[in-house]
């Protein structure tokens, strides 16, 4: 017991040490690209459009993953959020999640994820989204969709 201990005391260190640099860059980024801290935190980066899809991408880095060292769930719903949001963002502006909804298809196996996110609808102010999060291999690993609201401006 007491080796499984240290082992996991070392371990933790490692992590920490990890996350604690992590943190640090990510205020940095945030300064120098304007994206939220949070995007920066997780590593999005933001490809762009092709055709009507836009493309977001993230590597699988250790505090994204969970016990089974897969990409975990709340990561996969993150990434859609951000990837659907920041796409409305470009053509619309100011827009905020109104309601969303994953279904996890296949473990988070991999080393890279693609959020493909593509607009669906929109009625009034409200526009529904849809994201496909899949690994290098085209795997699908989560199907999400979503209900943005764009934001009235105030005058």
């Amino acid at each position: 017991m007491e080796n499984y201990k240290t082992k996991n005391s070392k371990l933790m260190e490692e992590e920490a040490s990890y996350i604690r640099q992590h943190v640090e860059d990510s205020i940095q980024k945030t300064k120098e690209n304007g994206m939220h801290f949070f995007g920066n935190f997780i590593g999005m980066k933001f490809l762009g459009f092709q055709e009507d899809v836009f493309i977001s991408e993230i590597e699988a880095k250790p505090h994204l993953l969970n016990t089974f060292q897969v990409l975990q769930g709340g990561a996969q719903a993150t990434i859609s959020d951000v990837s659907m949001g920041f796409m409305l963002l470009q053509l619309y502006g100011d827009v905020v999640t109104l309601e969303m909804k994953t279904n996890f298809i296949s473990p988070g196996s991999g080393k890279v994820f693609q959020a493909k996110s593509k607009e669906v609808g929109k009625t009034g102010r409200h526009i529904l989204c849809e994201c496909r999060l899949e690994n290098e291999e085209g795997t699908l690993i989560s199907y999400s969709t979503g209900t943005f609201v764009h934001r009235k401006q105030n005058k």
